[in-house]
This record gives structure tokens, C-alpha cells and sequence, in this order.
């Protein structure tokens, strides 16, 4: 009888087992993030490409600004007017802000592309300067085609691609860069790049972005910090949006004299308008190597 209830107890435990073993491979499989059908592992130039285009996240955002060692010399404190900016001096580093002057340094959207692809750290690569010759694949002089770019849709994307957005009469009016799919980003108080303009007090944002109490050096909360973990996104120097608010914890409120800056957002965020360039435009990705 003794031997029959031990073999009974050994039989309850190895079974106990079998299930916690169960359950955690279960538990694992269910934490993981399902990858994208069209997930694509990024090439080490791919990588090097949205690295580049990161180094200026925070920079100010400036219609035609394509040099990004260069100061501009913007008007009457906009820069979203075309010729409001200039560059200062032939480029000699010495600009001085005024009651009508502003002194920065930018980027447009397209200026941004082509300084990552022509200045990652792997390989050097000749695209336009602005957003139609890169939707029409000419390589820096605008007129000479570059054969070896390609237009793709959506489904394949690779890190690194231009994807086009917004809809203008006669080609897109706006590309970013496929910053990849398993992205973490960090938007920081008091500097955040970025904030959705539908905050609420829940744990969870839209578009997979989370928050957490920013606090001062004696535990007071100050403000807000952003953060999106694992998830799609898109670099971008964006006209809209900008980082450098004073108040309230989507900085809707006061803001530096220029809006605009370049970012790095959730891909979800950007969707409706990747959406309506492709169904105007058909391919709205663009591979120019």
C-alpha cells in the first residue's frame, strides 16, 4: 500500500511538472511579439542609414535646408515658407539672432534623406536633394536617373527605404525614412521629439507608446516621459512636430519659436497618411540602392 502511494505521489508530481513546463512555454510564446509577415532582418548599410538620420533627431526642421553643417539664417522666425532660410556666410559658422533673424541648424524632409545615404557610415550613396527627385529616383544633380533604385510597396519594406506620404498634385509632398520594425524610442521630459496629441492618464497610448512620471532632483513629478518599446517607426523632419514645450504633458501649449523638428514616431502614427499616398501614387516606397 506504502509503495502504491508513492508511486501515485511521484506520478501527481512529474504530472505537476509537465504543466508548470506547459504553462511557461506558453507564457513565453505569449510575451513574444508576433513578427511581421513582411519582416525583413535590415543589412548592416540598412542599419547604418536610419543610424545617420537619428544623429539629428532634435535638430529644427527648415524648408529647404539640405546641408547639415551648415547654420541657417531663417526670416522673421519661420521656416516653413520656401526661401525664409538661408544659409549664413557660405556656411563659416558665424550667425547671430536678431528681432528678424533666426540662426539654426535644419533639415527639410528630403535634406535629411539624402544626408543619411550619402553620409552613413557604410556606403556612400547618391540620391536627390529634394522630395520629387527622390520619388523619381534621380541620383544628386536631379536629372540623371539612378539605376539602381527601385519602387516597392508596402509589404516590402526594408529598413532604411523612403516612404512617401501626403498626396500634392503631381507627386508626394512628404518622405521619411523605414526606421524598422522592432524599434525602442525613447521621447524624454523636457525635450521630448514627440507626443500624441490624445494623451490620457491610462498606462497605455495609442499606437503602442507608454508613459512614466519625469521627477526633479527631490522626487516632485515635472512632467512626462514617452516611450515606445519593439515597435514599427518612421524617421522623419517633420513641419509639425516639435519638442521644446514648456507646459502640460502633450506640449500643446507654449513652444519654441519653430515648429518642427526631426523625430522618430511610431510607423501607426504616420499610417493614414503612408495610406493615402498609396492609394493615390500605387508603390509609395522607394529603395535607391
Amino acid at each position: 500500500m506504502k509503495n502504491n502511494v508513492i508511486k501515485l505521489f511521484n506520478c501527481k508530481n512529474k504530472l505537476l511538472v509537465i504543466i508548470a513546463i506547459l504553462m511557461c512555454l506558453m507564457l513565453e510564446s505569449c510575451s513574444k511579439k508576433v513578427p511581421d509577415e513582411n519582416e525583413v532582418e535590415p543589412s548592416d548599410l540598412e542599419n547604418a542609414i536610419v543610424n545617420k538620420a537619428r544623429e539629428y533627431i532634435g535638430w529644427d526642421y527648415a524648408l529647404g535646408a539640405k546641408e547639415a553643417n551648415c547654420l541657417y539664417e531663417c526670416d522673421d522666425n519661420n521656416n516653413q515658407n520656401e526661401d525664409s532660410c538661408y544659409i549664413n556666410n557660405n556656411c563659416n559658422g558665424t550667425c547671430s539672432s536678431g528681432a528678424n533673424l533666426w540662426c539654426t541648424y535644419a533639415l527639410d524632409c528630403s535634406g535629411l534623406t539624402h544626408w543619411a545615404y550619402k553620409f552613413n557610415s557604410n556606403q556612400m550613396i547618391s540620391i536627390a536633394y529634394g522630395t520629387w527627385g527622390q520619388w523619381n529616383c534621380k541620383l544628386e544633380d536631379n536629372s540623371t536617373d539612378n539605376l539602381n533604385c527601385k519602387k516597392y510597396s508596402l509589404d516590402d519594406i526594408h529598413k532604411g527605404d523612403l516612404i512617401f506620404m501626403g498626396t500634392a498634385e503631381y507627386w508626394p509632398k512628404h518622405v521619411a525614412l523605414f526606421g524598422g520594425w522592432h524599434e525602442t524610442v525613447y521621447w524624454n521630459f523636457p525635450n521630448n521629439e514627440f507626443c500624441l496629441d490624445e494623451f490620457s492618464d491610462g498606462y497605455y497610448m495609442l499606437y503602442g507608446i507608454e508613459w512614466n512620471y519625469a521627477y526633479d532632483s527631490d522626487g516632485n513629478v515635472i512632467g512626462y516621459n514617452f516611450f515606445l518599446e519593439d515597435g514599427k517607426t518612421i524617421v522623419e523632419a517633420s513641419s509639425t512636430l516639435d519638442g521644446i514645450f514648456i507646459d502640460d504633458p502633450c506640449k500643446t501649449g507654449d513652444q519654441q519659436l519653430f515648429p518642427g523638428e526631426v523625430v522618430e514616431v511610431p510607423y501607426d502614427w504616420a499610417s493614414g497618411t503612408i495610406n493615402d499616398c498609396k492609394d493615390l501614387y500605387g508603390n509609395n516606397v522607394v529603395r535607391p540602392r
